[in-house]
């Protein structure tokens, strides 16, 4: 019978060698996972998200209308433009843009037309 058969240190290193890749290969997935959160420039789905949530917050405010605030973000910074009524509508939909959890600016391009 080999030595390689009866479990000697030949086959006990083709184990540890294995061992080696599988940790390898489960590190290297690991580094993937989180690959999407380290862009420099933000994320194309954080932005879309980002989006989707000043508008929202801009739909079910009460007592303004802001139908006409158009809403785009990349790399997290949110820029406003269209139009409102009233200065203070203005004011109140960067306001709320800036409270929305990612955003990191607001450009606020909205014109007052009353």
């Amino acid at each position: 019978m080999s030595p390689s058969a009866r479990g000697a240190p030949e086959s006990k290193g083709r184990t540890a060698w294995r061992g080696q890749i599988v940790l390898a290969f489960v590190l290297g997935l690991c580094g993937c996972l989180g690959w999407h959160q380290k862009q420099p420039n933000g994320d194309l789905l954080d932005d879309k998200v980002i989006t989707a949530r000043v508008e929202q917050a801009l739909k079910t405010h009460p007592g303004y209308d802001f139908s006409n605030v158009h809403v785009s973000t990349s790399g997290g910074g949110v820029t406003l433009s269209g139009s409102v009524h009233t200065p203070r509508e203005k004011t109140e939909a960067g306001e709320l843009a800036r409270s929305v959890d990612l955003v990191k600016s607001v450009k606020d391009e909205i014109q007052v037309k009353p």
